[in-house]
């Protein structure tokens, strides 16, 4: 794909993360983001009403582009059926009305509690909502020891090594050149609130 056509698709996976989030929190360090966590609560209405409107034209450019960036888009749109699926398979909803949509954090800043600020911030705006629970979707190539640590347990891990030929096309096409067979794809649940 050319630069623009990657940003567009760079831009696709930020508003689909936008497009229901109901806060985001950013960390700003000397003026330079270093970090950002976009959070969901089902019901509550979405913080970006525009995020839908500006998908649809950034995914209708990318769809007018080169055959490469359409392949792209189309398996960007499969990642997020499979995470679907992958929430009415564990039933998560039914027990977890948060949802974590994006957790960044610049690996300039990591061990400076930039992602604890940003992780408490969350998890006091879902208790605030009387959520107790809230779950996100990760892969093995995130700190799992970090939401460990949070008290989230994996209740759903899809090996694209042993998932189905569709999720392991997916997988090995990812990322250019790159192949992930290892890689897991886990859902986990936790509390908002740590107890003591």
């Amino acid at each position: 794909m050319s630069p623009g056509e990657s940003l567009a698709l760079s831009r696709h996976f930020v508003l689909h993360f936008l497009e229901h989030a109901t806060r985001a929190d950013v960390a700003v360090l000397d003026g330079v983001v270093v970090g950002a966590i976009v959070t969901r609560i089902e019901g509550k209405p979405g913080i970006f009403p525009w995020g839908a409107e500006r998908m649809e034209r950034t995914d209708a450019a990318l769809d007018a582009s080169s055959v490469a960036a359409r392949a792209e888009l189309r398996k960007a749109r499969r990642w997020h059926v499979l995470d679907k699926e992958i929430e009415k398979a564990a039933n998560v909803t039914s027990t977890a009305l948060g949802e974590v949509e994006l957790f960044l954090v610049s690996a300039k800043a990591r061990g400076h509690g930039v992602g604890r600020l940003l992780w408490r911030a969350a998890m006091d705006y879902f208790a605030r909502n009387s959520v107790t629970n809230c779950f996100l979707h990760t892969d093995s190539s995130c700190d799992m020891g970090f939401y460990d640590h949070q008290g989230f347990r994996r209740i759903s891990e899809e090996s694209l090594r042993e998932a189905s030929p569709t999720l392991r096309d997916m997988a090995r096409r990812d990322v250019i050149g790159v192949d992930r067979p290892h890689e897991k794809l886990f859902l986990c649940v936790g509390p908002t609130v740590r107890s003591v």
